[in-house]
């Protein structure tokens, strides 16, 4: 599904005359895919800004405009943040149209910084597996809305392509499993009222119905959670490495893939507890391998990017960064050569296509080679 949001956000950077080229590439991948009526709508909502600007765009002047604009590049954004690149000449629909032709060319060339080789990666989709406590496994993308199974007091539907738990436990637990593999998300509601978000290669154990005093899930992988406030039975989740986070009703996020060696907890509103601390909002807590705790403060926004629809980087370095490309479009990442080891910062759009993605990244003269289902990564 089309970000709309992100869409919004770049077309007024780019009408503002703010946009950087990374971002600039982002906007013309995320309107190749967009309807007609999304661009006639976003032209009209930030139309009336070209009031301000001393000309208008002719279609012969366009691309030559667009030349001027995005023939120097900036410093690799490897080192610092994309920095604000003032834009020199009044943008409108017909320069949109032209930056994507400029885009779609020099990907096309000789000295393309993507080659796809095979066909292009589509990003993640909304699916999951669902496996019940009979053993049974449901493929959650072609469910259909209703009833879908009884378990003992606890009643398990579709809601508009949610999962959504409903009933309360008789003191029998029966545990339920939802996964998502790599290149999927889901979403569902537990029996409590709690909200889960999971990301691509996550899975979360929990009974299909709380009974008793707690209310105990088990995570792996990513995910986000908005949990009913229950006073009298607290919500523990179990983490790997047997870290557990206690709530009473919050909203955080949750970090804890096997192949990373660290966890991070973020709180976004409330208060929870993982091995004693104690966090407030806009805290992380990140463990590593050694059990240690080092609890900071950290942008929540950029912790729960994922769950809105975008990739953010801070000061990661390109081995960090392809982890969450080959989660998210389900292929396998090779490094050629001497790669650097600077890290990145930006943010880019989780709807677009693997190349688009990656052709934003080569803006800092690192080349990928997209065959089939494996990425490699080149000086």
């Amino acid at each position: 599904m089309m970000n709309q949001t992100r869409l919004e956000e770049l077309f007024a950077l780019y009408y503002n005359r703010t946009a950087t080229p990374a971002q600039i590439a982002e906007l013309m991948a995320l309107l190749e895919h967009a309807p007609p009526e999304t661009l006639e709508m976003l032209i009209l909502q930030n139309g009336e800004k070209l009031a301000d600007t001393d000309d208008v765009i002719a279609r012969n002047n366009a691309d030559n405009i667009l030349q001027q604009i995005l023939r120097s590049e900036p410093a690799p954004v490897q080192r610092r943040y994309w920095r604000p690149y003032a834009i020199a000449a009044a943008v409108s629909g017909l320069l949109l149209g032209a930056a994507y032709l400029w885009l779609h060319n020099r990907q096309q060339s000789v000295t393309a910084p993507v080659q796809v080789v095979a066909a292009d990666m589509a990003p993640g989709k909304e699916h999951a597996t669902l496996t019940l406590g009979d053993a049974s496994v449901i493929a959650l993308d072609t469910a259909t809305n209703g009833l879908m199974r009884l378990q003992g007091n606890a009643a398990v539907r579709m809601v508009n392509k949610q999962l959504v738990y409903t009933g309360h436990g008789n003191g029998d637990v029966t545990w339920n499993t939802i996964s998502t593999g790599r290149g999927n998300h889901y979403s569902l509601v537990l029996s409590d009222g709690t909200r889960v978000w999971l990301n691509a290669a996550s899975s979360l154990r929990f009974p299909a119905a709380f009974t008793g005093k707690e209310r105990a899930v088990e995570v792996s992988g990513e995910a986000y959670f908005e949990v009913a406030r229950d006073a009298g039975r607290p919500f523990r989740v179990q983490l790997a490495g047997h870290h557990e986070i206690t709530v009473l009703g919050t909203s955080f996020n949750v970090h804890a893939y096997n192949d990373e060696d660290y966890t991070a907890t973020t709180l976004v509103s409330g208060c929870v507890k993982i091995n004693n601390h104690l966090l407030r909002p806009g805290q992380q807590a990140r463990t590593g391998s050694a059990d240690n705790i080092a609890i900071t403060y950290e942008d929540t926004e950029q912790a729960i990017a994922w769950k809105n629809g975008y990739f953010w980087f801070e000061d990661v370095s390109i081995h960090v960064l392809m982890k969450q490309i080959a989660r998210w479009y389900d292929v396998e990442v090779r490094f050629e050569g001497n790669i650097t080891e600077d890290g990145f910062s930006g943010r880019i759009s989780r709807d677009l296509p693997l190349s688009k993605v990656l052709q934003i990244l080569s803006l800092n003269d690192i080349h990928f080679k997209i065959n089939g289902r494996q990425v490699t990564v080149m000086p």
